[in-house]
């Protein structure tokens, strides 16, 4: 049993391999997006407060997400 083998479930930083990179960010960007729409209105929620919340970058929103 190699080392790749022995932790076949996660990757070399303990993430769940099996699993899309960034699905958990997107969902938790999505669910954080709605839940501020909610609160706030569409309007009045900004990008930037979006991603200060979750401690990512403006850009990185856009990684996930095309448009607000």
């Amino acid at each position: 049993m190699n080392e790749n083998t022995a932790s076949r479930g996660n990757d070399s930083h303990g993430h769940d391999a099996s699993r899309p990179p960034g699905r958990d960010t997107r969902s938790r960007l999505r669910e954080l997006a709605l839940q501020l729409f909610a609160e706030q209105g569409y309007e009045k929620t900004s990008l930037r407060e979006i991603a200060e919340r979750l401690g990512v970058t403006k850009a990185a929103l856009y990684y996930y997400f095309m448009s607000k």
